[in-house]
């Protein structure tokens, strides 16, 4: 198993997870279009979280989309190795603020989310936290099930109970599906 795979301790964080990021993303229903951030934006985040996480399947997911929506191969590699320099200066903040709330497991300090704030709003913000949260709850779904397949292909004892792996399943399996990759 690559040690780097940052996994769920079990169906507490599981349930906690899935119950703030539903709620951040029934919250973005009612933002007014002109106060969204773009959706290259919303892709470069999901690619920097899932650098941060090292989730495959997140990781085939947002290249396929990113590609759709224009980004270049070139951009993708850099966001997924955590490298910014490329990145417009508008939207460094919020990839940056992504990066590190991934990092962080939602730890940030009061200055860092004010800084978001301040330059992209209380709309945007609320529309990047909830982005990074959706991420982040489908890197560690998708994470704990390749987890728990690795240790049972090694002999090993799994991660997380049994009860999380099956929730985390069907999370993983509808992330993996929607990239397009049939086999892993």
């Amino acid at each position: 198993m690559d040690t780097r795979l940052k996994c769920l301790t079990g169906a507490r964080q599981f349930f906690a997870l899935f119950g703030q990021t539903s709620k951040a993303m029934m919250g973005l229903r009612k933002l007014p279009p002109d106060q969204r951030i773009s959706k290259q934006l919303g892709e470069k985040i999901s690619l920097a979280v899932s650098g941060v996480n090292n989730c495959r399947y997140c990781t085939w997911l947002h290249t396929k989309t990113a590609l759709e929506k224009g980004l270049s191969k070139r951009e993708i590699d850099a966001l997924l190795a955590a490298e910014f320099d490329g990145v417009a200066p508008e939207e460094q903040t919020a990839i940056l603020y992504a990066q590190h709330w991934a990092d962080r497991e939602g730890d940030v300090s009061a200055e860092a989310r004010q800084r978001v704030l301040d330059e992209y709003g209380p709309h945007r913000t609320a529309e990047i936290e909830a982005s990074i949260r959706a991420v982040y709850f489908g890197n560690l779904c998708s994470n704990t099930v390749v987890a728990c397949r690795e240790a049972k292909a090694e002999g090993r004892e799994p991660p997380v109970s049994l009860f999380t792996y099956v929730m985390s399943f069907p999370v993983a399996g509808a992330i993996r599906r929607m990239s397009g990759v049939k086999n892993e």
